[in-house]
């Protein structure tokens, strides 16, 4: 039997003659025209299915491509930051001034705290870097936690401390008040009653009636459902991670709706980072179908 080296090498070359028995007929047949172009979109099919080869297993095809992939990526990333930074934030303001200003010689500062960063190479005197990383902690931080609480804490907060019940025609408070009345009523009757049961069947039927109003709060056009349901969010989420009492009863049956919040949350990040990947998926397909084969 053929050992599994060999048999890798033998797909690699196959997998190489293939690739170039494809792009000999594609320039033959003129679906490739023979300039910067098309030798560059053969270049691009070739690494695309290079990196796809991973799916078989790590082999070196895919390592090449990998190695080229980082390199090119880093030397992209270099001159992006030489032109966008170093020589427009630097070089440019130093030497070359706009006409009738002076020089701005105190941009020499930033550099000589990038110079003394690159000390940290040096065991002697490395830890004369700390003074550069002392400043940049303390620069980034300053941008990023106050960025971080208006993100992060106070939008989280603001259908909190929003008014419920604004003013509002009749339809959409009925509905609201409906709505929470239904919410305390599951809670009320799982607490009282259906927990004792331990019949799932029981929980979900007693929430039909909440999820009726829901859609029925939906397609009214009642925008103060999706407050009221981020407040209920909330409030039983912190109910779940509530551990000094134990979750039974009342906490009991909040802390079961915040888990599935938490499990909604979870479920739509899943779901978007998978749709984010498929449309990359996607766009590579129809690369190599339409630009590279031209089949559609």
């Amino acid at each position: 039997m053929m050992d599994a080296h060999k048999k890798d090498l033998l797909l690699f070359f196959a997998l190489v003659l293939l690739l170039t028995a494809a792009n000999v007929f594609l320039f033959a047949t003129g679906r490739l025209s023979a300039d910067w172009e098309g030798i560059g979109i053969m270049f691009a099919a070739g690494i695309s299915i290079s990196l796809y080869s991973f799916l078989y297993k790590d082999n070196v095809l895919f390592k090449a491509v990998e190695h080229l992939y980082v390199g090119v990526a880093a030397g992209y990333v270099l001159s992006v930051y030489w032109y966008t930074i170093f020589f427009a934030d630097l070089v440019e303001p130093l030497i070359f001034p706009p006409p009738g200003e002076s020089p701005a010689w105190y941009r020499l500062a930033p550099l000589a705290l990038g110079i003394i960063l690159l000390l940290r190479v040096s065991r002697r005197i490395g830890w004369i870097s700390r003074i550069s990383f002392a400043f940049i902690m303390g620069f980034y931080s300053g941008i990023a936690i106050p960025n971080y609480i208006q993100t992060m804490i106070v939008q989280q907060l603001q259908y909190t401390v929003t008014p419920l019940f604004r003013h509002t025609d009749t339809y959409e408070f009925v509905v609201q008040t409906a709505f929470l009345a239904s919410v305390v009523l599951y809670v009320t009757l799982d607490w009282l009653l259906l927990s004792s049961l331990k019949r799932p069947w029981a929980n979900a039927l007693a929430l039909l009636p909440a999820a009726a109003l829901l859609m029925l709060g939906i397609f009214g056009g009642v925008s103060g459902i999706n407050q009221i349901m981020v407040l209920l969010g909330v409030v039983c989420v912190l109910v779940y991670f509530f551990f000094s009492v134990e979750h039974k009863g009342l906490v009991g049956s909040g802390s079961r709706i915040g888990i599935y919040f938490l499990m909604v949350s979870f479920g739509a990040s899943f779901g978007y980072t998978i749709m984010a990947r498929m449309s990359l998926l996607i766009e590579r397909i129809e690369f190599l179908l339409h630009d590279w084969l031209g089949i559609i």
